[in-house]
C-alpha cells in the first residue's frame, strides 16, 4: 500500500483580480496491495502558504509583469499554446520525481482536489502535454519544464480546471497491521483554464432537509437544536464562489438566518453543507430556506420537519379530559337536583259506578 500527500496551489475566487486564492495542500492516499493499485482517496489537508513540502516545490515560471502562484490560461478550441513550470529540489541530494497532469474537482465538503495519476483524464488533465513523466533534479536546484495546452477542436466554452503534480518515486515503508504502507509526498500547482466563448453561470439548491435533536425539555415545549442539510451544485460552465443564506423559521415567531460562502465551486461539482441552529422554539414545525447566489446565478430551496412536544400534548389532553369530565359530573348533579325538586301530580282515583258519559253501570 502506498500513501501520499499533495500540496496544491490555489486561485482567487471567481471575479477577483490580482489576489491570491491561497494554497490548498491535498492529502492523497494511494492504496497498493502486492504491487497493484487497489484504491485512491483524496482528502483535503490543512492550508499552507506554498506548494512546498520542505523537500521539493512546484510553481509557474514567473512572468515579467506579475507574480503567479497558479496558471490561468485562456485557450482556443483546437489551438495549442505553451507555458512553463519550475520544479525545485530543496534537499542536499539528487531527487527523482514523477510528474503528471491531472483533472480537478470540488469535494462534497468544498475542497479543491486533484485526481491521482491513474484516474482517467477527461479535460484539463488530458489537454496538458508534458515532455517528461520522470525528472531528476540536482541538489538545491530547479528544473524548468515547458509544456503544451492542446484542447480539442470541438470543446465547448467554459472553465476547465486541473493541475500539474510532482510526486516522490520512493518513500518510507511502514506496517499497518498486516499491510505494508509506503508514504509518498507530492506537490501540485493548480491550472484554472478557460475556453473562450459564452459563459453560463448557474446554481441549483437541492436536498434541503431539517433534522431536530430533541432533548427531554423539548417534549414539554422547550427549545431544540436543529440542523439544516443542503446541497449546492454548479450546473453552469463557470467557476463560482456562491454566497449562501440559510434561514430557519418556526411556526410562530421570527426566523434565524446564517450566512456562509463556498470558496470555489467548479462546474459540475456539488457541495453538501450543514448549518446547526441552537435554542430554537419549534412550536410544532420548523421550515428552512436556503438561498445561494453568485455573479449572474442564484437558486433557492426549502424543506421542513414537524416537531411535536408529545409530553406537552399529553398534559394538555389530560387537562381537557379532566375539565370535560368535571363539567359532565357537574351537569349530571344539576340534573338530579332538578328531578328531586320537581312537584309530583296527585294520583287520580275513579268513583265506583261512574263511567264515561253515555254509559250505564
Amino acid at each position: 500500500m502506498r500513501e501520499g500527500r499533495t500540496a496544491v496551489k490555489g486561485r482567487p475566487p471567481a471575479g477577483s483580480r490580482d489576489r491570491s486564492y491561497g494554497a490548498r495542500p491535498i492529502a492523497m492516499l494511494v492504496a497498493l496491495l502486492l504491487g497493484s493499485v487497489s484504491a485512491v482517496t483524496l482528502l483535503p489537508a490543512v492550508p499552507a502558504t506554498a506548494a512546498n513540502n520542505g523537500q521539493f516545490s512546484i510553481s509557474p515560471v514567473q512572468a515579467k509583469s506579475f507574480q503567479r502562484t497558479y496558471f490561468t490560461p485562456i485557450v482556443q478550441p483546437g489551438v495549442p499554446s505553451t507555458d512553463t513550470v519550475v520544479i525545485g529540489n530543496e534537499t542536499h541530494a539528487p531527487l527523482t520525481l514523477h510528474v503528471y497532469a491531472s483533472d480537478a474537482f470540488t469535494t462534497r465538503a468544498g475542497g479543491f482536489v486533484l485526481q491521482p495519476d491513474y484516474k482517467p483524464k477527461k479535460a484539463m488533465g488530458a489537454w496538458i502535454h508534458l515532455p517528461v513523466s520522470r525528472i531528476t533534479i540536482p541538489p538545491l536546484n530547479g528544473d524548468v519544464v515547458k509544456f503544451t495546452y492542446n484542447p480539442p477542436a470541438n470543446v465547448p466554452p467554459g472553465d476547465y480546471n486541473g493541475g500539474i503534480v510532482a510526486e516522490e518515486t520512493k518513500g518510507p515503508v511502514n506496517r499497518r497491521g498486516t499491510v505494508r504502507v509506503q508514504s509518498l509526498y507530492a506537490v501540485g500547482v493548480a491550472v484554472f483554464g478557460r475556453v473562450s466563448g459564452p459563459l453560463h453561470p448557474r446554481l441549483a439548491v437541492t436536498k434541503v432537509a431539517v433534522h431536530a435533536t430533541r432533548p427531554l425539555a423539548s417534549q414539554f415545549g422547550g427549545p431544540v437544536k436543529a440542523t439544516v442539510t443542503y446541497s449546492v451544485t454548479n450546473t453552469g460552465n463557470q467557476n463560482l464562489t456562491p454566497n449562501i443564506a440559510v434561514s430557519l423559521s418556526p411556526l410562530i415567531g421570527s426566523a434565524k438566518t446564517a450566512h456562509s460562502k463556498v470558496s470555489l465551486l467548479l462546474p459540475g461539482s456539488t457541495v453538501t453543507l450543514h448549518k446547526t441552529f441552537d435554542s430554537t422554539l419549534p412550536f410544532g414545525h420548523l421550515s428552512a430556506n436556503v438561498v445561494a447566489g453568485s455573479v449572474g446565478a442564484s437558486s433557492s430551496g426549502g424543506g421542513g420537519t414537524v416537531v411535536v412536544p408529545w409530553g406537552l400534548v399529553v398534559i394538555v389532553v389530560a387537562l381537557l379530559f379532566l375539565l370535560l369530565y368535571r363539567r359532565h359530573r357537574k351537569n349530571k348533579a344539576k340534573g338530579e337536583e332538578a328531578d328531586e325538586d320537581q312537584p309530583q301530580d296527585p294520583p287520580v282515583e275513579a268513583a265506583a259506578g261512574s263511567g264515561p258519559p253515555g254509559t250505564t253501570a
